[in-house]
């Protein structure tokens, strides 16, 4: 692959950057049509919301990217892994739920409850 990625003149760390960004973008149009449709009374700013979950989730798999100990072998590194990733599972639930909450409570401060 990566053979054929230089020979079309895409270096590796650019690749892994596209294809990033369009995960995000996925992510964000599959996050927007759950809060817009697909629940009985649909979230307020259902695109900030999504644009906003889905930029934390590719930090959050960032972040514990560089955390996964990948020098270190056998079964500290098993469960260190393990670990990083259940803690990565309840910041994805976490960020999903709490995000749209957040959007509508920011948006009610700088508008106004009236409007």
């Amino acid at each position: 692959v990566v053979e054929i990625l230089g020979k079309l003149g895409i270096a590796v760390g650019q690749a892994t950057t596209i294809s990033s960004l369009v995960v995000a973008l996925w992510v964000a149009a599959v996050l927007f049509a759950i809060y817009r449709w697909g629940i009985a009374v649909p979230i307020r700013r259902p695109l900030i919301s999504a644009t906003i979950v889905a930029t934390l989730l590719m930090f959050a798999t960032w972040v514990s990217a560089l955390v996964v100990p990948t020098a270190a072998n056998g079964t500290a590194a098993a469960l260190g892994s393990m670990g990083i990733v259940l803690v990565w599972s309840y910041a994805v639930g976490f960020i999903i739920i709490v995000t749209p909450s957040i959007v509508t409570a920011v948006e009610l401060v700088v508008r106004g409850p009236d409007s």
